[in-house]
């Protein structure tokens, strides 16, 4: 029997139940009641048919978030996801994932065609070290009209 036929297989279709119940219908990283929900495999066992692993392997992950988490699976394990849409273009994300509370990328995605894509033009921190706080990310990103240090102590010598 193929995986793909494995997955069709009653006893694997009971367990994915039990893991989408379990987990409220809800993505666990981000929280998505809405987007499609996949069962994510925390780990593969050579000889396990896919219904026979316990529950605590599996996770209900939307369909961004499996996705991300696919890519980086080799890297870290994400352990949460902030998504927010783009409300004038439906299915279009912004996602910051963050593994032990600290950032770990930020990258814009959207399904097309069934696939899931990423923009290289959005801004995609990750290697193997870890990445900058965020608050010094955002920290250099240029605020108008932010009076320098030079400024202010310059204005109290006037005063």
């Amino acid at each position: 029997m193929t995986y793909s036929e494995k997955l069709k297989h009653p006893k694997w279709q009971k367990k994915r139940l039990e893991v989408f119940q379990r987990d409220n219908f809800k993505c666990i990283l981000c929280n998505d009641s809405e987007s499609t929900l996949h069962v994510h495999h925390k780990e593969y066992i050579s000889g396990l048919e896919p219904w026979e692993y316990t529950l605590d392997n599996f996770q209900s992950l939307c369909e961004y978030c499996h996705f991300v988490t696919e890519q980086n699976k080799d890297i870290v394990i994400i352990s949460k996801v902030i998504k927010a849409s783009h409300k004038d273009i439906p299915g279009l994300f912004t996602m910051l994932c963050f593994h032990n509370n600290k950032l770990f990328s930020i990258l814009t995605i959207k399904k097309y065609d069934g696939e899931m894509i990423t923009f290289p033009d959005t801004p995609v921190w990750y290697h193997k070290g870890w990445l900058e706080p965020i608050n010094e990310y955002f920290n250099t990103i240029p605020i108008k009209d932010k009076p320098s240090k030079t400024n202010k102590s310059n204005a109290k010598q006037d005063s």
